[in-house]
């Protein structure tokens, strides 16, 4: 809350990756971008965000990770894994 509500308490705007959960419990990862909206006197009247489901981008990202230190056809570590 605090990474959020510095920027938005400095900017007016805060933009991010952060992880919602849904009713089961299964977490769901989210690009938000949260507005500050001020009434006439400049005080915080009320908030406005718009967010995007960005688990499918996660899933890539995490198998983009997997596949570079690992042999495509095998799966076994490839030699750059060794240097990690």
């Amino acid at each position: 809350a605090d990474r959020i509500g510095g920027p938005l308490a400095e900017d007016g705007v805060w933009n991010g990756e952060i992880t919602l959960s849904r009713p089961d419990g299964v977490p769901v990862p989210v690009l938000a971008q949260i507005l500050a909206h001020y009434d006439g006197e400049g005080h915080v009247e009320f908030f406005s965000g718009i967010m995007r489901d960005i688990s499918v981008r996660k899933a890539f990202e995490h198998q983009l990770a997997h596949q570079a230190p690992h042999d495509p056809l095998t799966g076994l570590p490839n030699r750059v894994l060794p240097i990690d």
